[in-house]
């Protein structure tokens, strides 16, 4: 979950700074996918918790698994390019 928590920073980071439309819906696109399956996901395995003797259930998620298997390795290689400001030094006196 890790990676698709970074994929999502990361995507929207590069829809706000895409070049032009195309690239734009592009990434906008990488960015729905990845969120349709992290909640596909989330879902299976709460279905799992409420019945965990579920044979279907755990084939259905070990399916799901498989499936987002090509795209965790694609988040993880992919170098998105991204120009994301620095965050401001603020620091707190207590």
């Amino acid at each position: 979950m890790e990676l698709i928590d970074a994929s999502q920073y990361y995507l929207c980071q590069s829809v706000n700074n895409a070049p032009d439309e195309e690239t734009k819906r592009k990434y906008y696109e990488l960015m729905m996918q990845d969120r349709l399956r992290a909640q596909d996901l989330i879902m299976g395995l709460a279905a799992f918790t409420i019945n965990p003797q579920s044979k279907n259930i755990e084939d259905s998620i070990m399916k799901m698994l498989l499936q987002n298997h090509s795209r965790a390795i694609q988040i993880e290689n992919e170098k998105l390019k991204v120009d994301v400001e620095p965050a401001a030094n603020t620091s707190y006196e207590i």
